[in-house]
């Protein structure tokens, strides 16, 4: 598919909150437990309202529009494979190639196994991987860090070709390694982000490692 472009919108798709890290800063801390999730029928109600809306919308002004999906959590990589590939059928029989339709992920990483590898490569169309390589605040529900776990993973998706960059937390604990965490990064040829920590969910869950304006 070949069209003019001249709207972007974007989704976030957060079809579950169940997470198996704790990451002591992230916004759905209180909810990472929880295993109810949307369902396919949910997703395919929702991409019809979609498809709906942004046809009228580009008939109306005379733009195309690519959208894109943002599978996040929690982690996204616990729901099983099979559901992500009956859900990019369902967009394709929905949006009907009248849109340039994107899938991207949000991930920690922290699984993986030969199903989810080929789902990264040839399911997503973009990759994304929450790594902060210093600061010790992305850790498990027993309070360990995986990140050794994270970095053999990011091995084996470069060794099975599978392109992604990197979002990394800036937080009082590791805002003064910013140099080094850069240099990780340019030396593994990896591109990366970086998100300032603010303001946590509710009070006082960023005392001590969130950013000031000044930081």
């Amino acid at each position: 598919m070949n069209l003019a472009k001249n709207r972007l919108t974007q989704f976030v798709m957060k079809t579950s909150k169940l997470c198996n890290l704790r990451c002591k800063y992230c916004y759905e801390f209180e909810e990472l437990g929880k295993n109810s999730r949307m369902s396919l029928e949910q997703l395919k109600i929702a991409y019809k309202y979609i498809a709906d809306y942004y046809e009228a919308l580009d008939n109306q002004d005379n733009l195309n529009t690519e959208i894109r999906f943002i599978w996040h959590g929690g982690e996204p990589l616990l729901i099983e494979p099979s559901f992500y590939w009956q859900t990019f059928e369902d967009q394709k029989a929905i949006f009907d190639g009248k849109f340039e339709i994107l899938n991207m992920v949000q991930t920690n990483l922290t699984v993986l196994g030969e199903e989810r590898i080929e789902l990264l490569k040839y399911g997503f169309d973009k990759v994304g991987v929450s790594i902060d390589i210093i600061g010790g605040l992305r850790v498990n529900i027993a309070g360990h860090d995986l990140q050794s776990k994270v970095l053999q993973n990011m091995d084996i998706l470069n060794q099975a070709g599978v392109n992604f960059g990197c979002i990394t937390v800036l937080t009082k604990n590791n805002i003064d390694k910013v140099t080094k965490i850069f240099n990780f990064f340019k030396k593994s040829q990896t591109q990366f982000s970086f998100l300032p920590l603010f303001h946590g969910a509710y009070e006082d869950q960023h005392q001590n490692f969130e950013l000031s304006t000044q930081d």
